[in-house]
């Protein structure tokens, strides 16, 4: 029934899609390209994301949404935290503060690990606060495939892979500057500029610079970031393009810190209570800071054949420093008259990633059509092996309740050397084939080398190793055009996941394996200018981490078991783009359930339901106006000391928040914005069992000026 309601939704979307062309058939059409969709529309019309391959998101056998740079501007999205937010079925996990705190998005019920970087794979970003402090304002697209992507990401993330696009050079000059300001002492500067530096313009160049400061809700917290962005194109030849690039992000933040009170405290004999903290309330010591700088070197090289063929080569290093004294007050065991304890530590790390990938690219005729092929190697290492390691301290706090961040520095000497070095290594090929007009096979394989070594404090500093040689990973897809707006699909694929999930012994568990189904019916009206999509999927795993306690002398922080045997079921619907003239939507239901072979509910903090709404809409050639609506269904975990309170603290109700916007636009130049976040301030909790929230209600002006 709910298989046929969706068929039916989509299939009347169709007949009004079909309309509204028709209708519109004389109006001029001002999307031509999927750049220009970028900028202008909330979808684009192809991705190469899942396949390798440049396929529309129509012919795509799985679930493919994208956050345009319009989207990304129009609803101020200045972070990839907070674009990810904004993306269809992706749930943000944090603890703390966003500037320092742990961050962790799922996808389907799982994390997302798998993160790239115009269409290369990086390691150094999942779940850090490398990813979360970068700004957005140098990026056109992000692009989330959900399901397993072994196919491009090497290795089977059932998650999915999340791809991020910079901004490229134009031939045209262009300037812009937009200044901004908002709660929280919140001021934010952007300098974009970009056109050729020759006269035949075959030398391009775009510069982008951002500096960010304040906007931290909590008291005594303060953030500083910033953004250097630089890019040059050059044609060697009519068909050969060099590109070289430089990226560098710094932050620097204070008083912040990786965790918020815990939610309830007390004991067996005077009983438990709920902790009355809230968004503004601070765990942090006020000494506490973060300091963290990441720069990338990147090199690219595109050769085109004289038969259509394609050589693209790129290159890229990254180096990182992070340095962080912190200093977390109340997390766990708060006493009745509110005695706690200040846990403090300092860490340093200094990871370095170097990624190569080229690839082969064209069309072959095959049954008397042009079918498309792919094929390429690459190779992504990951060295944060050699930083000084120190134990934590703690001391006592007097009462948590009269807490400002009072205490003093402790000495946390360095007792060993430790981290992780990860070396991955793949081939991959893909093909798409058309066998008739209306049939599509979609098609390829990866073949990757994996190897891991870790040591730190709970080794003994002693190096502790995985590997897995020659994983096989195969994809396939097939599609049906059911009309030529409507396209049915279903598609397969093997799950392999090496995970840091840590034992009670602080062992890694054995990689995730397993298998994953989806079956979808996908819609395309417009010329691409608007998409939907439904899907059904099912994945089949063993060794999937599910959280079974703190450790006892590290109550922060959680440790898990592998579940064999595990079925995570649960379907999608989406629709983003231009839905009537000037008039743009993003819409998305999810709903996503795990389940042990015993039929018992699997990571239960994590909501099973989930609907984002973003829309704007022109209403002259002066008002833009629109806002979005972000619903997700209760989320809960169960506490170690269990009854009725401890339930109600590790409880996350339903939430719904809601944001506005509105745009004036004096001429074609000068812009002005207003955003409004969380109008109606709810108390969002980012994390079951702990008081970190999401930002309390607040508002940016932005002013742009752009020149052209």
């Amino acid at each position: 029934m709910r298989h046929a309601l969706t068929l039916a939704v989509l299939a009347a979307l169709s007949t009004f899609a079909a309309a509204q062309e028709t209708a519109t058939t004389l109006a001029p059409i001002t999307i031509r390209s999927e750049q220009d969709a970028l900028t202008t529309n909330y979808t684009v019309p192809a991705s190469s994301t899942a396949t390798g391959l440049d396929i529309s998101l129509k012919n795509t056998p799985q679930s493919v949404s994208v956050i345009t740079e319009k989207q990304l501007d129009e609803q101020q999205a200045n972070s990839v935290t907070q674009a990810l937010n904004q993306t269809p079925g992706v749930y943000h996990q944090g603890w703390g503060n966003p500037a320092s705190g742990y961050n962790i998005y799922y996808v389907r019920g799982y994390s997302l690990d798998n993160y790239r970087i115009d269409g290369a794979n990086v390691q150094g970003l999942s779940g850090t606060q490398a990813l979360n402090n970068t700004d957005s304002a140098i990026y056109e697209s992000l692009t989330l495939v959900r399901g397993a992507t072994g196919l491009t990401s090497g290795t089977g993330d059932p998650g999915g892979v999340v791809e991020l696009t910079r901004k490229k050079p134009t031939r045209e000059r262009r300037l812009s500057a937009e200044i901004g300001a908002g709660s929280w002492k919140h001021y934010r500067s952007i300098i974009d500029g970009s056109g050729a530096l020759n006269g035949d313009a075959s030398l391009r160049g775009r510069a982008i610079a951002v500096y960010d400061d304040g906007g931290e809700w909590q008291h005594r917290a303060k953030q500083h970031r910033g953004t250097l962005y630089g890019i040059l194109e050059y044609d060697l030849a009519p068909k050969t393009t060099l590109t070289f690039g430089l990226q560098h992000n710094q932050s620097y933040s204070t008083g912040s810190a990786m965790h918020g009170f815990d939610t309830y405290y007390g004991n067996d004999a005077a009983g438990y209570r709920l902790t009355p903290f809230g968004p503004r309330d601070n765990a942090a010591a006020k000494w506490n800071y973060i300091r963290s700088r990441r720069s990338e070197l990147f090199t690219r090289l595109d050769h085109e054949l004289a038969n259509g063929w394609q050589i693209d080569a790129r290159y890229s290093y990254t180096f990182s420093k992070r340095e962080q004294r912190y200093g977390v007050a109340g997390t766990f065991n708060i006493q009745p008259n509110g005695a706690a304890r200040l846990n403090s530590g300092h860490w340093e790390y200094t990871p370095k990633e170097h990624l190569a990938d080229i690839s082969l690219s064209g069309k072959y005729p095959l049954l008397g059509r042009e079918q498309t092929f792919k094929i390429g190697v690459n190779f992504n290492h990951y060295d944060d092996y050699h930083n000084p390691l120190s134990r934590r301290v703690q001391q006592p706090v007097a009462n948590i309740f009269t807490y400002h961040g009072e205490g003093t520095i402790p000495a946390t000497p360095t007792v060993g050397y430790g981290g992780n070095k990860n070396r991955m290594a793949s081939i991959y090929g893909s093909t798409g084939i058309d066998l008739t007009d209306r049939w599509h096979i979609l098609a390829g394989a990866s073949l990757t080398h994996w190897k891991s070594d870790e040591r730190n404090i709970y080794t003994a500093f002693k190096n502790q190793s995985q590997k897995e040689n020659a994983i096989f990973t195969p994809y396939l897809g097939v599609g049906y055009d059911i009309t030529d707006n409507l396209t049915t699909y279903a598609g397969y694929s093997t799950i392999f996941k090496p995970q840091n999930n840590k034992d009670i012994n602080h062992k890694n568990l054995k990689p995730e394996e397993g298998r994953n189904y989806e079956i979808g019916l996908k819609g395309e009206w417009l010329d691409g200018r608007l998409n939907a999509s439904a899907a059904l999927y099912e994945s089949r795993q063993n060794n999937v981490a599910v959280k079974a306690g703190t450790y006892p002398d590290d109550p922060d922080t959680s440790y898990y078991r592998a579940e064999n045997g595990s079925k995570n079921r649960g379907w999608e619907l989406t629709l983003g783009g231009e839905i009537l003239p000037d008039w743009r939507l993003s819409a998305s239901y999810t709903r996503n359930k795990s389940k042990s072979r015993s039929g018992e509910t699997l990571n239960t903090d994590i909501p099973v339901h989930q609907i984002k709404l973003y829309t704007a809409w022109d209403i002259d050639k002066h008002w833009t106006v629109g806002g979005s609506l972000d619903w997700q269904s209760k989320s809960w975990q169960k506490p170690t000391v269990d009854n009725e309170i401890t339930r109600r603290a590790y409880t996350n109700d339903a939430y719904t928040t809601v944001d506005l916007m509105a745009r004036y636009h004096m001429n074609d130049n000068l812009h002005i914005g207003l955003n409004a976040g969380n109008l109606f301030n709810e108390k969002r909790r980012t994390a079951v069992g702990w008081h970190s929230y999401s930002a309390p209600r607040h508002i940016m002006a932005t002013l742009r000026y752009d020149i052209q």
